[in-house]
């Protein structure tokens, strides 16, 4: 019976930029932090977030739609330009 391990370290795919994206359109900036390879540019947006959401709520709902995309499309970017790094041996 294979384990989860086993299947990791087989698979092409390290990184998941469908997640990632859903992550980041949930939350703006957790599908970077998700990536851990942008977790700088994640963790400033999420904060920002934060903050605006704390705030006002309808602030942080306008927030949430002009972050959220932007925020989706380059985790899912970041992600899948991850999985291309990374050499098959």
């Amino acid at each position: 019976m294979a384990r989860l391990d086993d299947i990791q370290r087989d698979s092409p795919r390290k990184y998941n930029p469908e997640l990632a994206a859903f992550l980041s359109l949930l939350i703006p900036g957790l599908g970077h932090i998700f990536s851990l390879k942008q977790y700088l540019i994640g963790s400033v947006l999420f904060i920002i977030y934060i903050i605006i959401l704390s705030a006002d709520a309808f602030a942080g709902f306008v927030a949430h739609l002009l972050m959220g995309t932007p925020s989706a499309f380059h985790a899912y970017i970041v992600a899948y330009g991850l999985n291309k790094e990374r050499t098959h041996i």
